[in-house]
């Protein structure tokens, strides 16, 4: 089932935490993963860009994580991939879509 599309900023940072020490948790298990370091990269730049307050037009172009997602890991393999899919296309959707000064 799909997720609905995040709600809230809170819901976004909270999101993109856990889907961050998750990718953590795959490059050390799969390092030789061909996706799992450059997703896990984009999210790192994600978290750093959102800190310093809203993202920029440019730095919201270079996020492509869901593209990676379509090309590489779709259609996922077991249960468990398909809900990181789906969370990594709500947070590259809410990061494209980011809306300004809230």
């Amino acid at each position: 089932m799909a997720r609905p599309l995040i709600a809230s900023r809170e819901e976004f940072f909270r999101m993109l935490a856990e889907t961050s020490a998750e990718l953590d948790d795959l490059v050390k298990r799969e390092p030789t993963h061909p996706c799992w370091r450059g997703i896990q990269e984009q999210l790192r730049a994600m978290t750093f860009w959102s800190a310093q307050g809203d993202p920029t037009p440019e730095q919201q172009g270079r996020i492509n994580i869901g593209l990676i997602v379509v090309r590489e890991l779709e259609p996922a393999e077991t249960p468990e991939l398909a809900d990181l899919n789906s969370r990594l296309h709500l947070l590259n959707y809410a990061w494209r879509y980011w809306p300004p000064g809230k």
